[in-house]
């Protein structure tokens, strides 16, 4: 039989031996007669531990007798091992040899050095592994077993003798071929045909097998008798391996093989393997899918539902079956109805033969092997421990895709209102916002605690369940343009895959503004819904932003559930929080990333929303920023310029509602000192410069107010990379320089996602990194506008590229608040509100870029006007140009050359003021 070569190790064990056979000694015999087998294979181990196979002769030896030892490899392509016994010596030690494969034996008896006695056959040494991986047994099975006279020391030659030899074109020409061994040749041209002769040494039946035909080619085999007359033809197609059995052959006749190729297909590169293997009784015991003995004969099974009905006839049968696994999937063998008498077990190897798993239960106990499986092809390999049966055993393969469930952030779910859509309903927001205030604000449902309830009593939010949940997340608004939609680009991404929604693909909408704890039974059960769909045993979850929050959470206090969780990958998640979020608390509100929502309505759905405040800075926020930055996440100056680094409770006590600051403290403290024992992904943008942190400054001159800094660090511009590389220990990293809405939008990370739900996180994808850039950001001006929100409204700031001639914009709505929608994105306008009620207008620009910017809005309209630099390093250049009124015949302009900053009234240059910090 075949057997694919796999590299070469050793084996530990403690010493377990076969029960040796009682073998007759070997006598001087007649050629007709058939002598008992005078030998014994036997598993060893020596006082290392190390597995070996003993060569036993029971017998005596005299002078002038010897017995050789011949062990061809799995192909016989090579000699594994030969040995020789004289007169005095019992037995001899062979190493080296693999568990579970085939090597094909001979065993020459000799006296006076001629010839007497031949035996050959198959053995395999089988050994039994505790679930660790530890030996706790070793056997060795033999299997096609026969004895045969050698007429001649040539024939012992030609066991050694593995490749053919040309030319053989002919019958008179014919290679000798040795019973039970394999012998190689090549069709190297249209007219190139090989014969092979070969001789048994009893009667009974002969097996003529042909394999490892080459791609591309079509070769038959035909067997003669002596007298050169056709017995018996085997024609499949292609490269089909071709095989004849159960042709009855005299004993000492000769028999010819003849291989051909049809119609002229030859290969000069690759061989062929041929065999001819005798038993004395017909082959009627072998199961209908033989001949799958190796990995190259594997007998191809369905990949999701296969129930097979096969035996192992002897001792050196095994069965080998090949299945593909399209996506990353469930898998489970069981191996049942083992024959009484029989023990048998069963292994797994990856498409490159490498074990992954085995069951190696006692007797003929069932076996099963459970795992997860990547794409890629499969081998299952059934074989006898001990014993063999014509009863049949019974052998399931299911594999079951592992479904996905996608979770978006914190304002990344459609919500409904009493049953009609109110996030994001494009209407509702071009109403001055006023329905959505109306629908999402929320009320603390008693004084001081954590529990909320709507403002309006008479609206009811829900999530939007539709379509599996996969509606709710696929678009932002009702209108579905391309500029509000979300997860769909993934979605239809893994429907290409092959991902099915409402079996193998959901989504989990939720309502963002609450706990992120509040969702746990509908995942529960959205979890064994694609569970039962599906007829997988776990899901995996691709969480963008929150959501990884919302699954970090459920995995830490479901830890019954972990089970049923296979891996998780996260897309921008703040795990420690995000400074933006302060500012949606602290000062003034934010828009959640969607330009037609008001920043005012973003604070009023904020103010008791406490997911936002979940999303706000934890104290381990505080601890990485003091340990990377050297700073808090707050830091005031007063007005003589001396600084003060705001502990994180001083930062919660400026949040609205100490209740929920407080119940944040509660989650943080669990989610950022514990990590879910589930495999998980990370996908994290680093190249964005992101808020991290605020200098709020008290100022006085010949007047009081406030002023406000950005301090800017690497991020996906939404989290900074300090919060989104802290999810834990035991993960995969990867970045890419997308912003934090394009991490689930960008063809790169989105290749990336689904590769890792396939089961294929190792392919490298263009754009996506396994380190955090090392580059510098590059270095930003911030030009800063503080005044009344009446100064603001409906005003206009254009901002002019002079290398470009391109003129970008920021508006203002009639209430004096920031208009995202009608402003230019790229500017990264942010609106603040200071504590004197002035609003604050910022606008960050790269330094070296040169601008024009002037300021329209209604006359003797007054601001104070400033300017900072941003790098990585913190902020630092700083004007402060003083109070000045806007005309429309005198426009406040800002022109930015060269990294450096000019303001004007009209024409006139405004003399700017540095500011320090103690210290500077």
């Amino acid at each position: 039989m075949r057997r694919a070569t796999k590299p070469f190790h050793w084996l530990l064990i403690a010493a377990l031996a076969l029960s040796p056979l009682t073998l007759a000694a070997p006598t001087v015999q007649a050629a007709t007669e058939t002598p008992a087998a005078p030998y014994v294979f036997a598993a060893t181990a020596d006082s290392k531990g190390e597995v070996a196979v003993e060569f036993q002769y029971p017998g005596t030896l005299a002078a002038g007798q010897s017995v050789d030892v011949l062990i061809g490899s799995s192909e016989g392509k090579q000699i594994e091992y030969k040995g020789k016994l004289t007169a005095g010596r019992k037995s001899l030690t062979i190493k080296g040899l693999r568990e579970g494969e085939s090597y094909s034996f001979n065993i020459k008896v000799s006296h006076n050095k001629e010839e007497i006695d031949s035996f050959a056959g198959q053995l395999i040494l089988q050994i039994k592994r505790d679930e660790n991986g530890n030996i706790t047994a070793a056997n060795v099975q033999l299997g096609d077993t026969m004895h045969r006279r050698l007429a001649t020391t040539g024939e012992v030659s030609a066991m050694l003798n593995v490749n053919e030899t040309e030319s053989n074109g002919s019958f008179a020409s014919a290679n000798t071929l040795v019973a039970g061994d394999d012998l190689f040749g090549k069709i190297s041209s249209s007219s190139d045909v090989d014969y092979f002769k070969v001789s048994f040494g009893t009667g009974g039946v002969a097996r003529f097998w042909l394999g490892a035909v080459p791609d591309g080619t079509d070769y038959d085999i035909e067997v003669y008798d002596s007298a050169n007359t056709l017995l018996r033809s085997s024609l499949k197609g292609s490269n089909s391996d071709e095989i004849i059995t159960n042709l009855p052959v005299t004993a000492g006749s000769t028999y010819y093989v003849k291989v051909k190729g049809y119609n002229g297909t030859y290969n000069t590169n690759l061989s062929y393997n041929l065999q001819a293997t005798h038993s004395t009784t017909p082959d009627t015991d072998s199961d209908s899918y033989e001949r799958n003995d190796t990995f190259a004969g594997a007998l191809t099974v369905q990949n999701n539902n296969s129930y097979l009905n096969a035996n192992l006839h002897t001792g050196s049968d095994q069965d080998f079956y090949r299945f593909y696994v399209p996506l990353r999937s469930t898998f489970s063998l069981d191996l049942t109805n083992i024959p009484v008498g029989t023990d048998y077990d069963v292994s797994l190897y990856n498409a490159s033969q490498g074990l992954v798993g085995y069951s190696q239960l006692s007797s003929n106990s069932n076996e099963q092997i459970q795992m997860t499986l990547d794409p890629g092809y499969y081998y299952a390999k059934v074989y006898p421990y001990t014993g063999a049966s014509t009863a049949n055993y019974t052998l399931s393969l299911k594999t079951k895709t592992i479904p996905v469930i996608l979770f978006p952030g914190i304002g990344g779910s459609q919500l409904m209102a009493n049953g009609e859509l109110t996030w994001f309903n494009l209407w509702d927001a071009l109403l001055i916002n006023a329905p959505l205030k109306n629908n999402l604000e929320l009320v603390p449902a008693c004084s001081g605690c954590t529990g909320v309830v709507q403002k309006n009593s008479g609206v009811t939010v829900t999530p939007n369940l539709n379509h599996y949940g996969l509606e709710g997340i696929t678009y932002l608004s009702s209108v579905q343009l391309d500029l509000a939609s979300y997860y769909r680009d993934l979605i239809s991404d893994l429907t290409q895959a092959g991902y099915v929604p409402g079996k193998t693909l959901y989504g989990f909408p939720y309502d963002w503004r609450l706990d992120n704890r509040a969702h746990q039974q509908r995942l529960t059960d959205t979890i064994n819904q694609a569970l039962s769909t599906s007829g997988a045993t776990k899901v995996q979850a691709v969480a963008h932003s929150m959501g990884g929050l919302v699954m970090k959470d459920y995995l830490l206090n479901q830890p019954a559930m972990t089970t049923k969780i296979d891996q998780v990958t996260t897309v921008g998640t703040p795990f420690l929080g995000a400074a933006l979020a302060s500012k949606a608390l602290a000062f003034g509100g934010y828009n959640f990333g969607i330009p037609i929502v008001f920043d005012s309505t973003g604070e009023a759905i904020s103010k008791n929303a406490p997911a936002v405040y979940q999303l706000a800075p934890s104290a381990e926020y505080e601890k990485q920023i003091k340990a990377q930055l050297g700073r808090s996440a707050y830091r005031y100056i007063d007005i003589w310029g001396n600084t003060t680094d705001y502990t994180h409770a001083q930062l919660n006590a400026k949040y609205p509602n100490s209740a929920l600051a407080g119940l944040a403290d509660t989650r943080h403290g669990q989610w950022d000192l514990s990590y879910p024992g589930v495999k998980q992904h990370h996908i994290i943008g680093d190249a964005q410069s992101t808020v991290t942190a605020y200098n709020y400054w008290e100022m006085k001159d010949i007047f009081h107010w406030f002023y406000l800094e950005y301090v800017m660090a690497k991020g996906d511009g939404t989290v900074p990379l300090l919060s989104a590389n802290k999810p834990g220990t035991n993960a995969s990293f990867y970045y890419s320089s997308a912003d934090h809405v394009a991490l689930v939008k960008d063809q790169a990370t989105r290749t990336k996602i689904v590769n890792i739900v396939k089961g294929q996180p190792n392919i490298s994808v263009a754009g996506i990194r396994t380190s955090a850039a090392s580059e510098l950001l590059p270095e930003l001006t911030a030009q800063s506008l503080t005044g009344t929100p009446e100064s603001f409204s409906n005003m206009t700031v254009e901002l002019k590229n002079k290398k470009t001639g391109l003129t970008e914009t920021v508006k203002f709505y009639a209430d004096g608040t920031l208009d995202a929608e009608h402003s230019t994105a790229s500017l990264q306008p942010q609106a603040a509100r200071l504590q004197d009620g002035k609003q604050n207008l910022q606008f960050f620009i790269n330094k070296f870029t040169d601008y024009d910017i002037v300021v329209k809005s209604d006359d003797g309209t007054e601001f104070i006007v400033a300017k900072y630099d941003i790098a990585e390093t913190g902020t630092h250049d700083r004007y402060v140009y003083g109070n000045l009124q806007n005309q429309t015949s005198a426009p406040l302009t800002i022109r930015q050359t060269t990294g450096n900053t000019a303001v004007y009234q009209g024409a006139n240059a405004v003399q700017g003021q540095p500011l320090h910090m103690a210290g500077e």
